[in-house]
């Protein structure tokens, strides 16, 4: 994957606030949606139509795109189609299922404006499905991004060891906050997470701990950043470093919640490249 520009990434940072946790795989299943979405030349009941037969899992986002949850969807699903699975009615009536939706809930209107606002369209959506989870408890951002990131290793299978040290060039040790498959000499996949809401000291040990670990990595040794939190807004010239570290190839990506398929997709590329998963 190319480096992104600095500015695409600094804009697509999530905001920091009391946030559910979304699993990882609704957030690629919705990235993937919102990219289709968003990718549409124009907004029309026709072109929505075609993404929902291509894609049933598409009616549940174009669903919070209206605002809707999943338990009002299933229920105007039933009134009005007589049936609540929207899986076999994207495969029987995909048109049907837009008329419904945009006759009761806006959805082309919906749609057009979202994909205006300067934040991404996932973003919006993610958000969305995080308000309407019934979690027990919240956790903040910094837990959040961690629990995000490990929740994904775990759905590849991938053996890990989080918050260690690992072993590079000429014996070095250097921190990470996941290796795989684990730490120390075994190391061939190593992730700092680091997200804030606010600075502070701890925000500067991060950049000199990102700077350490794409130092020490050794050249068979897969590095990746994953940052979150609009406190890095406050430390642009910090951001501008970690992201040039994935410019000059000293990591191997630098990525945030909006950009988790895309992460996911390269740290499996990583896995197989190292023997870690079997080769497609």
């Amino acid at each position: 994957m190319e480096p992104v520009p600095f500015e695409q990434f600094r804009n697509s940072l999530q905001p920091v606030g009391v946030i559910r946790p979304v699993d990882p795989a609704t957030l690629v299943s919705i990235q993937e949606v919102a990219n289709s979405i968003q990718g549409l030349e124009e907004v029309t009941r026709e072109g929505l139509t075609r993404l929902v037969a291509e894609n049933p899992n598409a009616v549940p986002v174009l669903a919070l795109v209206c605002r809707v949850s999943q338990e009002k969807l299933k229920s105007a699903l039933q009134h009005g189609l007589g049936s609540a699975g929207w899986k076999k009615l994207a495969r029987s009536a995909p048109r049907s299922i837009v008329d419904l939706l945009d006759d009761r809930f806006g959805l082309v209107e919906e749609v057009t404006a979202q994909r205006q606002h300067s934040w991404t369209f996932a973003d919006m959506l993610v958000e969305r499905r995080a308000g309407g989870l019934n979690a027990a408890r919240t956790v903040g951002i910094g837990r959040l991004v961690e629990n995000q990131v490990e929740e994904l290793v775990k759905s590849l299978g991938l053996p890990y060891q989080m918050r260690t040290e690992f072993v590079g060039r000429y014996g070095r040790r250097a921190p990470c906050d996941v290796a795989i498959p684990a730490g120390g000499e075994s190391a061939e996949i190593v992730v700092a997470i680091k997200s804030f809401g606010s600075t502070g000291s701890k925000q500067t040990d991060a950049v000199r701990e990102i700077e350490e670990m794409a130092d020490v990595r050794e050249s068979r040794q897969f590095a990746f950043a994953f940052l979150d939190g609009i406190g890095w807004l406050r430390r642009q010239s910090d951001l501008r470093r970690i992201v040039a570290l994935w410019e000059q190839r000293k990591l191997d990506g630098v990525f945030n919640l909006s950009m988790l398929a895309a992460f996911r997709g390269e740290l499996q590329d990583a896995a197989r490249r190292r023997g870690l998963l079997p080769a497609t």
